[in-house]
């Protein structure tokens, strides 16, 4: 068991580097995928499936998708998706597996470094366990107005309890992704869905955040909305829609009816 934990260390410090150590962590991921006792979770993450559940589908990208547990449950929801991983047999699984379901996906087998993501491009980008210092800048640029960001990963308090190198340190996550909007921030002690040898006492976070849309926020008035503007008459009080919200207008009773 040392030797594989071991083994989990070295992939993950070496997928942030190129060259020898990039070609390692190809052949490490290869190996682990062969061997059935070392295969991760292979249900969805939990907390994509609380966080993304109900939104209205469009284009994703996973970004290390591994055996792509996280790319079939999307896009068994709608989502146009295409996955990346370094790992050739990740992504030879990925591939055979959507086609057992009768699952459309994009598994490419390519090193993020490498992959073009385009510009306002995705409605969704996913990272599980994967997320390489020089990523975040590239993924904001590749981010379309309104889209979201999942994330999961380790806590660096995990070093203390496993052979784990790296990892997020307190609201760390949050300051990679500069500009978006956190919708959900959470930094709990849980059993990790990466790597089953883990096990429990991990400290995990996790983060849903969205790049603002630009549109000029609308009110809204009785379940209507009201766009930046509009009036509505509340009683005797006229209520405008402004660039910060609700405003007291003039009496209703002096102009009639709504605008």
């Amino acid at each position: 068991m040392g030797d594989v934990v071991r083994l989990i260390g070295f992939v993950l410090a070496a997928s942030t580097v190129w060259g020898q150590a990039a070609e390692a962590a190809r052949q490490s991921y290869n190996e682990m995928y062969k061997d059935p006792a070392k295969v991760f979770s292979t249900a969805p993450n939990a907390f994509l499936v609380r966080t993304v559940s109900g939104r209205k589908a469009g284009r994703a990208l996973d970004v290390g998708m591994g055996q792509g547990r996280n790319a079939f449950w999307l896009a068994e929801q709608g989502w146009d998706v295409t996955g990346i991983d370094i790992s050739d047999e990740g992504v030879a699984q990925a591939r055979a597996e959507a086609g057992r379901r009768g699952l459309r996906i994009k598994a490419e087998r390519v090193g993020y470094a490498e992959f073009a993501y385009g510009e306002a491009q995705w409605d969704l980008i996913v990272l599980c366990y994967f997320l390489p210092p020089d990523l975040p800048a590239r993924l904001l640029r590749a981010l379309k107005p309104g889209g979201l960001i999942v994330v999961e990963g380790f806590h660096s308090d995990t070093t203390f309890v496993r052979l784990l190198p790296g990892g997020l340190g307190n609201n760390e996550l949050i300051g990679l992704f500069p500009g978006l909007r956190v919708l959900q921030y959470e930094d709990v002690e849980t059993p990790a869905e990466w790597g089953g040898l883990l096990g429990s006492g991990n400290r995990i976070v996790r983060l849903l955040a969205q790049w603002p849309d630009g549109k000029p926020p609308g009110c809204r008035f009785e379940g209507r909305p009201f766009q930046r503007g509009e009036t509505v008459c509340w009683g005797n009080l006229k209520l405008r829609c402004d660039a910060n919200g609700w405003a007291r207008g003039e009496s209703c009773e002096n102009s009639g009816k709504n605008d």
